[in-house]
Formats: C-alpha cells, structure tokens, sequence
C-alpha cells in the first residue's frame, strides 16, 4: 500500500498555482516548439524541458491522496486538457 502526501488547504492552493505556472511555461514551450521547427537541437532541449516538467507534475498529481487530486483537479480547471493524466 502506497502513502500518500498530505496537503493542507493552503498546500493545495500553492500546489494549484505552481502547477498553473508550470503549465503555462508548457504551453510557450510547445508555441516556440511550434514557432521554430526548423532548429532541431533546439526543439529537441525544449522537448527534454517540457517532459522533466510533465514528469514533476505526474510525479506529484499521483503522490497526494485521490480525494486531493480530485480536489486539485477542481481548482486547476483544465477542462480537458491532458496534461497532467
């Protein structure tokens, strides 16, 4: 049986917001990666980038308790994006 994190109130609103920002940085990755798909390294490094920070957030989301990512879940709002899943 795995433990879970608890989080307070307040915890699950940092971790909302944090995430909020981590998404965000995502999503002006993949625009640049869109942007500028001529430059392979480059997207490659970026690409790299966006998958160490889906992997904290995955990492993260599946450490706290179900009930505080169904919580989490609610205030992040993604309505339907699949990025943390």
């Amino acid at each position: 049986m795995s433990e879970y994190i608890m989080l307070s109130d307040e915890e699950m609103e940092e971790l909302s917001c944090r995430t909020h920002n981590l998404v965000d940085i995502l999503q002006e990755y993949q625009a640049r990666l869109d942007k500028d798909y001529e430059n392979e390294a480059l997207n490659l490094s970026r690409m790299l980038m966006i998958s160490a920070l889906v992997s904290v957030i995955h990492r993260v989301y599946h450490n706290i308790p179900p009930e505080h990512q169904e919580r989490l879940d609610n205030l992040l709002d993604f309505s339907g994006s699949n990025v943390i899943n």
